[in-house]
């Protein structure tokens, strides 16, 4: 795999695959600095706070590529987010998705499942 961390000429193929599973242009102001993308097939980001919690975020992948294509790097993405969030400080991470495989690769990732929440959110 040729994981790296995305950089602004991604945002376009990350645009692609955001409009083709949700229908609208990916929000780009959302994304977090740091995000890892292996070219042509998934991508995932992470966000850092100052009291040690990290959150993994913005997964997106190309539909066009195959599943197991998928899903590897997705897992692979989620490992080196991890060890990058260790790495700078972070001691709790937290992953949210509404995406069912996304949940089941946290699971096997170790992640706990901590029950349903509710997303409240607006626009400031």
């Amino acid at each position: 795999m040729t994981i790296r961390p995305y950089n602004l000429g991604d945002i376009p193929e990350l645009d692609r695959w955001h409009r083709a599973q949700r229908g609208d242009p990916l929000a780009v102001e959302f994304l977090p600095p740091f995000g890892l993308i292996e070219p042509g097939v998934a991508a995932g980001f992470l966000s850092l706070t100052d009291c040690k919690v990290g959150m993994l975020d913005g997964f997106m992948s190309n539909p066009e590529a195959p599943l197991r294509l998928r899903r590897d790097a997705l897992e692979a993405i989620v490992s080196r987010l991890t060890d990058v969030a260790a790495a700078r400080g972070m001691r709790r991470l937290f992953a949210l998705t509404t995406t069912h495989g996304i949940q089941a690769m946290a699971k096997r990732a170790g992640y706990a499942d901590r029950g349903e929440y509710r997303v409240m959110a607006r626009e400031a």
